[in-house]
């Protein structure tokens, strides 16, 4: 039987997950533009996309590149560590929900990525260097630590063309999560960004650069 210590730790990161899952998925207009790329929101830090929004990686591309991230990464864990009990992984994306960034129009995605117990805090660095390793090569380089007494928590933000992926671990050894939001990000060229419903179809659009995720033509 799980001891009631157990069951809050568990609940605890849950709560977090959905917590900047919900908060950073919210469309963009409701960030304050300003000269800082970076604030608080909600108690939570965000950081401000300094590629203009038409430059910016569309929302299929990256949705592909952090699906193949966080394949590779389950994998390296379960490899480094043993097979994990994967759990709290959101299905597969449907479709993309619109957002927008000033007078632009996009579509954004959050999703957790699964989580597990098991492992003790000891882990966390090794584990944090499998994320960065993953997710670096797309864009999500500078690391913020927000961790405190009762939890290990570091994002990894894509600065450039906004969104960041989240891990935490709670100190007794208890649960490990990961998340990411991407932000917003403009729809592929060809697809119309007031009306098209943008899904993911089988990859990125072609011609994109993206070297590891599979290629496809833009779903309509």
């Amino acid at each position: 039987m799980i001891g009631k210590h157990l069951k809050r730790n568990i609940a605890l990161i849950n709560i977090i997950l959905i917590l900047i899952s919900g908060c950073l998925g919210n469309n963009s207009s409701t960030m304050i533009k300003t000269k800082e790329k970076s604030m608080y929101d909600n108690n939570l830090s965000k950081k401000i996309a300094t590629r203009s929004f038409i430059h910016r990686t569309d929302i299929i591309t990256v949705y592909w590149q952090l699906q193949n991230a966080f394949t590779n990464i389950r994998s390296r864990i379960d490899a480094e560590f043993g097979q994990r009990k994967w759990e709290n992984a959101d299905p597969p994306a449907q479709y993309f929900s619109y957002c927008n960034d000033g007078n632009k129009v996009g579509r954004n995605d959050s999703r957790k990525q699964g989580a597990f117990y098991g492992l003790n805090k000891e882990n966390f660095r090794r584990m944090k260097q499998i994320v960065k390793e993953e997710v670096e090569p797309y864009g999500f380089t500078e690391v913020v630590d927000i961790s405190d007494s009762n939890i290990l928590w570091t994002d990894f933000y894509n600065t450039k063309d906004g969104g960041y992926v989240g891990i935490t671990m709670t100190l007794d050894k208890l649960y490990f999560g990961m998340l990411y939001s991407t932000d917003c990000r403009p729809v592929p060229k060809g697809l119309d960004p007031e009306t098209s419903r943008v899904v993911p179809g089988d990859g990125p659009p072609s011609g994109t650069g993206s070297s590891t995720a599979p290629n496809a033509s833009p779903s309509s």
